[in-house]
């Protein structure tokens, strides 16, 4: 499984470039995996109130970032997934096209037309592929197809 991140920098009027958002994804094959989506609050509202607004008015920074990757690796593949346990991240994933699964805090992006019966196949492949890297994080299973760092 290959990953990528995606970071989103502010350029103050000085030249210097501020992280202020973060998006992480994992290449699954037919699906992709997004988590770890996280931004700097402080760096945001040190930016300029003009900056602000223009920022809040496109839908917040982790949106940017979310698209971002869409564009990259929508047409790569059938599924993006996303778990989302958060309450503002939620309202972010929602407006970013995710939507919710059957099962608890699973949301999906569907890059293309599938029919259910794909679609069904596709959430239980990604529960499989998250609950085992859940695990090998959890320290209870290693599997050499996980790369650990």
């Amino acid at each position: 499984m290959a990953s990528s991140q995606f970071v989103a920098f502010y350029i103050e009027p000085d030249g210097a470039h501020i992280p202020i958002s973060y998006v992480h994804f994992t290449n699954c094959g037919d699906i992709f995996l997004v988590g770890g989506a996280c931004t700097n609050g402080h760096a945001l509202r040190a930016m300029h109130a003009e900056d602000q607004l223009s920022l809040r008015n496109y839908g917040g920074v982790m949106l940017a970032t979310l698209r971002h990757g869409f564009k990259r690796y929508g047409p790569k593949c059938q599924a993006i997934f996303t778990c989302c346990k958060d309450s503002q991240a939620l309202v972010t994933t929602l407006k970013a096209g995710f939507v919710e699964t059957d099962m608890e805090h699973l949301l999906v992006k569907w890059p293309i037309a599938l029919d259910d019966d794909s679609k069904r196949e596709l959430v239980a492949k990604e529960n499989f592929l998250i609950g085992r890297r859940r695990s090998a994080v959890n320290g209870m299973i290693f599997d050499q197809s996980i790369p650990r760092r």
